[in-house]
């Protein structure tokens, strides 16, 4: 959901063109409007009103226990048989289950949904619903980026500004990959609505949203997203027309399963849609936590929007510059944050309309990536936490506004990122001072100490070889089994468990399992082996295990006696999950790795002998993935403002040097009750367009606003009394990059 950027057509077209085509003068076939402040929630991009769906379409879910989920027979062909008489014309089958169906153009829609869900074997039937889209460093525009400073994301850089093993998924318009703010971290996506491999935007929307949660920073262009590290997912679902459920739900599902940990949803509608809520409880079921805007149109009824309306959801109201609610911000029960959607500068797509790398947009759809960004940055410091605790820790750092506590215009409060980074951030995996204590072992190497139970364990199965220094002190840690001590090394986990006698008072996590969800690969979809020669086969999991990793594996585990030598080895390392095949590991290098289910296995030929097969650093990867703040450039961002003359007879707000996209509130004074004023705009270099005239307020005042859809540039504004000669004269610098 963002603000309608074509609000006055004509304003805009012109001037764009005077850049390109008429330098000397605003080339006009009419004279644009200046807008008056009652008109502003025209400038508002809104769902619209009652049910938006596409033509001839409809989207069926059969029941689970069904005969035709009973017998297997759940095929296109057997659906078109079972529903002969809506003379279906295609059918494409979407989730288990759940299909689409393509019937007459001019089909009543509603109507044949309604009859397929009376059919008792239909979980449910409706319409194919359409959502609408809804909108220190030294990079340049970072001084326009009032946002950043509101939430307070120069604190959380402090400690981390994100790592590419988050992935946060911009499910929308697409995204300009190939944008100087995205470089090296645009990952390869989709395009569900042309169902294609290149997700490119072709509208802007997805370009700015990803740019507010993860542009580059630092990085001397531009401007600044909230996770700069974060690596970017587009899922392109939708054009400016609209965005199919279709789409939507495939876009969202394929998110989850290439292991995104966050997903934004700058968009919506006033229709509840069982399988967009489907495919986001498919997604909440795998880790993901799912952003959404909340709406834009508390100023047109304020009607319930979705998904921002599903419970799943983290939905996002917008607030200005003044911590103010933006007018148009939906205000009901659901808003679980707020973040700013005023006069929001981030990247956009350059597109033929807009030639510009950088536009300043409104809208909740600019709010919710705040939210998603700050999600990235608190799970690249933490990976382990779940959906839940994310939650939990976004909506109990914020900055309450309003009435105090939680209420329907901001939910618990604007989100404050350097709250949330602090609130999440381990004091273990900070680096200790040597105790000098007996029986302590201090290593130097990760500045971390050994001690105690976890001490012995480590000495007597396998030492630095098998698990590597510890790179945590002991500490507390809660997952879905309980709350136990841990403490974290390179390659491994270890979990106290002091009701069990030695060594099984020690446990180590599964972390293989964890690094694979996070990837979004499911090792029981793995390739199965098969029994070979000089091969051990596990039936258990159907893979096999062969040399080099076999020697490695038999020569090495748990050191209970009374285990078999097999018994040792499966104690330690767990069974194998997958098979050998080449894998690039964290440290960039491709080499044969095998995933076992509390290890995995990688073989460097180019190493002497003995340390040819190495295990590889799970603990890292899972406790520390690299989520640490990047050293500052030192710089400080150029001042792309300089001097202006002074205002006559008038005041602008939010200031007169802009990014070119701001709303700009304009009061100008000192006229006579009702006379007719005439507006004139002119640029430095000379050209000149003029607005239709309009008539005094009857204080003398003439209120109103003007986004600035203009060419880079210094531009003054004169407002002329026809009657009094009085002028009021506004003076403006449009900046872009």
């Amino acid at each position: 959901m963002h603000i309608r950027r074509w609000f006055a057509p004509l304003m805009v077209m012109t001037l764009l063109a005077s850049a390109v085509v008429t330098p000397a003068s605003f080339a006009q076939e009419a004279k644009p409007k200046f807008f008056l402040d009652s008109s502003k929630g025209s400038m508002i991009r809104r769902a619209p009103k009652g049910s938006d769906y596409v033509a001839g379409q409809l989207i069926v879910r059969m029941r689970d226990g069904s005969s035709f989920m009973k017998k297997g027979t759940l095929t296109t062909q057997a659906l078109q048989a079972r529903f002969s008489t809506l003379k279906l014309q295609a059918s494409k089958q979407l989730s288990a289950g759940t299909f689409r169906l393509d019937v007459a153009q001019n089909a009543d829609i509603p109507a044949l949904a309604r009859t397929l869900a009376a059919d008792p074997e239909v979980a449910y039937a409706q319409p194919n619903y359409r959502y609408h889209l809804l909108r220190t460093v030294n990079d340049p525009l970072s001084t326009f980026q009032y946002g950043l400073n509101k939430i307070d994301a120069y604190g959380a850089w402090d400690v981390t500004t994100g790592n590419s093993n988050i992935k946060i998924a911009i499910v929308d318009s697409g995204i300009k990959s190939t944008h100087p703010d995205f470089a090296g971290r645009v990952l390869q996506g989709y395009d569900f609505f042309n169902n294609d491999a290149d997700p490119s935007d072709d509208v802007g929307h997805g370009t700015h949203v990803a740019g507010i949660a993860a542009a580059s920073g630092d990085n001397a262009e531009g401007g600044a997203g909230v996770c700069w590290q974060c690596s970017i997912l587009p899922v392109k679902v939708g054009n400016e027309e609209g965005i199919p459920n279709d789409a939507l739900a495939a876009g969202i599902r394929w998110s989850a399963d290439q292991g995104a940990r966050v997903i934004n949803l700058s968009l919506g509608g006033e229709d509840d849609s069982p399988i967009i809520h489907e495919a986001i409880q498919y997604a909440v079921s795998k880790n993901v936590v799912v952003v959404a805007a909340a709406g834009n149109s508390a100023d047109d009824g304020n009607p319930v929007e979705y998904p921002a309306g599903y419970e799943e959801v983290i939905a996002v109201g917008a607030t200005d510059q003044n911590d103010q609610r933006a007018f148009f911000s939906q205000v009901q029960p659901y808003v679980d944050v707020s973040a700013p959607g005023w006069n929001i500068a981030s990247t956009w797509n350059e597109s033929r309309e807009l030639p510009l790398l950088y536009l300043a947009e409104s809208g909740t759809s600019m709010a919710s990536p705040y939210v998603a960004g700050l999600a990235g940055l608190v799970l690249s410091i933490n990976p382990n936490l779940d959906v839940n605790g994310v939650r939990n820790i976004l909506t109990s750092t914020t900055d309450d506004l309003g009435a105090p506590g939680a209420d329907w215009e901001f939910g618990t409060g604007r989100i404050n990122a350097n709250r949330a980074v602090n609130a999440v951030r381990l004091p273990a995996f900070d680096p200790e001072q040597n105790p000098n204590q007996p029986g302590v072992a201090f290593f130097p190497e990760t500045q971390h100490t050994l001690r105690g139970t976890f001490k012995t364990f480590w000495e007597q199965n396998g030492g630095l070889a098998v698990f590597g220094y510890p790179i945590s002190a002991e500490f507390q840690e809660t997952s879905a089994e309980g709350t136990f001590t841990v403490q974290y090394f390179e390659r491994n986990r270890f979990e106290a468990h002091p009701e069990k006698a030695a060594p099984y008072n020690v446990l180590l996590g599964r972390l293989s399992d964890v690094q694979l969800r996070r990837q979004g690969r499911d090792w029981f979809t793995f390739p199965k082996g098969q029994e070979t020669p000089g091969c051990q086969f596990f039936a258990e999991t159907g893979h096999s295990l062969c040399e080099p990793f076999l020697s490695y594996w038999k020569n090495n585990g748990l050191r209970d006696p009374n285990l078999s030598p097999d018994g040792r080895s499966l104690a330690l390392f767990g069974l194998p999950l997958s098979e050998p095949a080449p894998e690039v590991n964290t440290s960039g290098e491709n080499v044969v790795t095998q995933w076992f289910e509390r290890g995995r296995f990688e073989f460097h030929p180019d190493k002497p002998q003995q340390f040819q097969v190495l295990l590889g650093l799970l603990g890292n990867e899972t406790a520390r993935p690299g989520g640490n703040t990047t050293p500052s450039s030192g710089q400080t961002p150029p001042d792309r403002c300089g001097p202006l003359p002074a205002n006559v007879n008038a005041s602008i707000a939010p200031a007169g040097c802009v990014v070119v996209g701001t709303i700009i509130d304009i009061d100008a004074a000192g006229f006579k009750p009702g006379e007719e004023i005439n507006i004139s705009i002119s640029r430095s270099d000379g050209a000149r367009g003029e607005f239709e005239p309009i008539e005094a307020e009857g204080d003398g005042h003439v209120r109103g606003f003007v986004q600035a859809l203009f060419p880079q540039g210094v531009y003054a504004l004169v407002f002329e009394g026809t009657d009094s000669g009085n002028q009021a004269i506004i003076y403006l610098r449009i900046v872009e990059r």
